[in-house]
């Protein structure tokens, strides 16, 4: 006879800690993977510039693999903040609760507004031009790449018992 109950392993600590890891590596895999070779046509270097940008200005765009390195650790670190956001905030938001694809539609959306209008501006990212195709083109990868990840690992988490 056990005298502490045993807690299924997806609803431990251990469990939740785990299903994050794995989405926000996944997570983000994929929206590195989109923008390597949908926005920048296969040069990685220059995405990941890009995001040290954030932090180095113009100076991330001339320095080495430093910088390379930076924006990888940014993305990821983004990656993973917004799979913790979602975990977190899931079970507070009614429109959470109903379609996969809903929930993923409007995360997607949430995360492209974040980025756009919050963490670029803060960080003095500068952005080309946006055009209509541009922001459906970004707000689609972030909803495929991010969002339909975490949302349908949130739903295969809170699936388990």
């Amino acid at each position: 006879m056990d005298i502490i109950p045993h807690q299924p392993l997806a609803k431990s600590r251990d469990g939740v800690f785990r299903y994050i890891m794995l989405t926000g590596f996944v997570a983000g895999s994929l929206d590195a993977l989109a923008a390597i070779f949908i926005l920048s046509h296969g040069n990685a270097p220059a995405i990941f510039r890009f995001i040290s940008s954030g932090i180095y200005g113009n100076e991330a765009f001339t320095g080495g693999s430093g910088m390379v390195l930076l924006g990888i650790a940014l993305h990821y670190f983004i990656a993973f903040s917004f799979t913790i956001f979602y975990f977190t905030i899931s079970k507070y938001v009614a429109v959470f609760h109903k379609n996969i694809f809903v929930s993923a539609m409007i995360y997607g959306l949430f995360i492209y507004v974040v980025m756009n209008l919050i963490v670029f501006s803060l960080f003095n990212v500068h952005i080309a031009h946006r055009t209509i195709v541009s922001i459906v083109r970004n707000t689609l990868i972030l909803t495929i790449c991010v969002a339909f990840p975490i949302v349908y690992s949130k739903q295969v988490y809170d699936s388990k018992s």
